[in-house]
């Protein structure tokens, strides 16, 4: 992405909060939502660019001056970036202190906190970010982004003025992969698999990724068809860390629940798409919060979901 701006589809979103900035009425807490692959996160990080830029130009940071400059050396005193870490990739509490007294901190001019995942913290940790959430301080913006915000407390999102990002025009998403690609034969197979979102496409075709999502969908499909067994099923997801098959899974069945064209709609119903989607939820729900799970297990169990919840 170009530095500092953001993607064709993500317009309306800018122009909403551009707009609320210039007018002084900018939500002190802002909750970035959407499907994995849509540039959530560039988008927060532009944004945040914006507000402690010096001297804006066209309703974006200049990229010249002093604060412009420290925050693309990474090191601006105002910009503090918060991500998951460690094998567990969680957001413990110790982490969201010491947040918390960089905020505090910090100098003049606009305070800003980027939460990456923010779905990511334990229980926990969003207690610890409950305060700052009700009582941030002064030119203090603090910028949730998660495509799982089911996960956050309903005090956390109840605190936040939800973003919500989605992509209703295809061609908007086909033609800047094919800016990217322009050479590519195999763009609908890319958006496809990427449940429509171009940076996630953009990854699964840069990173020769095309098998693995076909594998996936091959042995979801043999499944569905009685083909494969849920245990045959569930072992063509190899060793991926289950939290990355869970996210794919939870996109493809939201995807399905909520468009008549989908292609699981062969097989269920928009109610019972809602209750396996449900089922996925709880799943990624025990491997965030840190448990023991035996992960073949688990897609094991929930392929023998999917199978009963066939219709007879």
């Amino acid at each position: 992405m170009q530095a500092d701006t953001y993607y064709p589809w993500q317009a309306t979103q800018w122009q909403r909060l551009q707009q609320a900035w210039m007018a002084q009425r900018l939500p002190h807490a802002l909750l970035l939502t959407g499907l994995k692959g849509l540039g959530k996160t560039d988008f927060a990080r532009s944004f945040s660019a914006l507000l402690l830029c010096q001297h804006p130009e066209n309703d974006k940071a200049c990229g010249r001056c002093e604060a412009c400059l420290q925050r693309i050396a990474g090191h601006h005193p105002n910009f503090h970036l918060l991500s998951p870490e460690g094998a567990s990739q969680t957001i413990k509490i110790d982490m969201v202190r010491a947040l918390i007294q960089r905020l505090l901190k910090t100098a003049q001019g606009y305070r800003i906190a980027l939460i990456e995942d923010a779905h990511a913290m334990n229980i926990a940790s969003q207690n610890a970010l409950l305060k700052t959430l009700e009582e941030p301080g002064e030119k203090t913006v603090l910028i949730l982004v998660s495509d799982q915000p089911h996960l956050l407390l309903p005090t956390i999102r109840s605190r936040c003025q939800a973003v919500n990002f989605s992509l209703d025009d295809t061609e908007i998403a086909k033609t800047w992969l094919s800016e990217q690609l322009p050479d590519e034969k195999q763009l609908d197979v890319f958006l496809t698999l990427a449940n429509g979102a171009p940076l996630a496409a953009l990854a699964i075709a840069q990173d020769e990724g095309l098998s693995q999502y076909k594998t996936w969908k091959q042995h979801l499909l043999g499944l569905l068809t009685g083909e494969m067994t849920p245990v045959t099923a569930a072992s063509g997801f190899g060793k991926t860390d289950p939290k990355t098959i869970l996210s794919w899974l939870m996109q493809v069945f939201y995807l399905a629940a909520t468009d008549e064209a989908h292609w699981l709609r062969q097989y269920y119903t928009a109610a019972q798409l809602h209750i396996l989607f449900e089922k996925i939820i709880e799943a990624q729900r025990l491997v965030l919060k840190g448990v023991n799970v035996n992960a073949a297990l688990l897609l094991e169990n929930l392929m023998i979901i999917f199978k009963d919840t066939l219709p007879c």
